[in-house]
């Protein structure tokens, strides 16, 4: 029925065409709407009907009978490639090293400027960096540079990001899996590593903290929005290797509850180390008033 009633409407669609090349005042783009409704009416009428019909219209109104191919399809561009990270930052050996503190605490970048080479020595037991501090692979290397001296003894390795002000100084964006893959090795005495606001890291630092550390109870590698979201290897490495690190018992990362693998990966690890507390925290930041 439907075909019918589309080969009667032929004469109107006939007479609309001829009208509109004829007034039409550039003859290239008049071919180009002909040859536009002549595939339709071929879609529509089918092959039988139609070609005459074409035939027709094109005699009459002197056109080519060469339908001109429909253009190609556009292709998208390929996506650029990720930046690759920085090359590795050499730090030579310190060689004078003094007794330091035991908690070395460096509220932003200043602070350590100024402190770091006499607040960082063999009596140290705790690195923290606070809410104005912007942690990048550097600072941990420069740690590193101490030697196992001062390594071998930390207890823990805090940095604090509460500041998501448009403004803020505080994030460790400039931290990537490879210093903290260093860091893990060079400090297995850690029973607590604490790094938030991270964009750079994922799964590779987790695992060298994982085997590296065996005095861990407390992990929390979180980042800014989803920026160092782990995938289900961080959790079946832990559910596949349950001797790792046997006190832990909290274990802070970002992660979405969208992510069924992972989600999976967790309940499994789960059954198996019952006293692990497992929280999934996401920073972001949200623009108000007076920003």
């Amino acid at each position: 029925m439907l075909r019918w009633a589309a080969l009667g409407s032929t004469r109107r669609v006939w007479s609309a065409l001829t009208l509109q090349i004829r007034n039409w005042e550039q003859p290239d783009d008049g071919q180009a709407v002909l040859t536009t409704h002549v595939r339709l009416l071929l879609k529509i009428c089918g092959a039988s009907s139609g070609l005459p019909l074409f035939a027709l219209l094109t005699s009459s109104l002197r056109l080519p009978a060469v339908i001109p191919p429909e253009p190609a399809p556009a292709v998208a561009a390929a996506p650029e490639p990720a930046a690759p990270p920085p090359p590795p930052v050499l730090i030579p050996p310190i060689d004078k090293i003094g007794p330091g503190v035991k908690d070395a605490y460096f509220f932003g970048n200043g602070s350590w400027d100024s402190n770091h080479r006499s607040h960082i020595g063999t009596a140290t037991r705790h690195i923290k960096f606070g809410s104005e501090m912007k942690l990048t692979d550097t600072h941990i290397l420069t740690i590193l540079a101490f030697g196992p001296r001062v390594c071998k003894k930390l207890l823990s390795f805090t940095v604090i990001h509460d500041d998501v002000s448009h403004t803020a100084h505080n994030d460790a964006w400039g931290v990537h899996d490879s210093s903290l893959v260093a860091l893990a090795r060079a400090c297995p005495s850690l029973s607590k590593v604490a790094i938030q606001g991270v964009r750079n890291a994922g799964d590779a630092c987790l695992l060298a903290v994982y085997q590296h550390c065996p005095r861990l109870n407390f992990i929390e590698i979180r980042g800014w929005g989803r920026g160092c979201a782990p995938t289900e290897t961080a959790f079946t490495a832990l559910r596949d290797n349950p001797d790792w690190m046997p006190k832990l018992r909290k274990l802070r990362l970002s992660f979405s509850e969208d992510n069924k693998p992972v989600m999976k990966a967790m309940r499994e690890m789960g059954k198996l180390r019952a006293t692990l507390v497992v929280t999934s925290v996401i920073a972001d930041q949200c623009k108000s008033w007076g920003d």
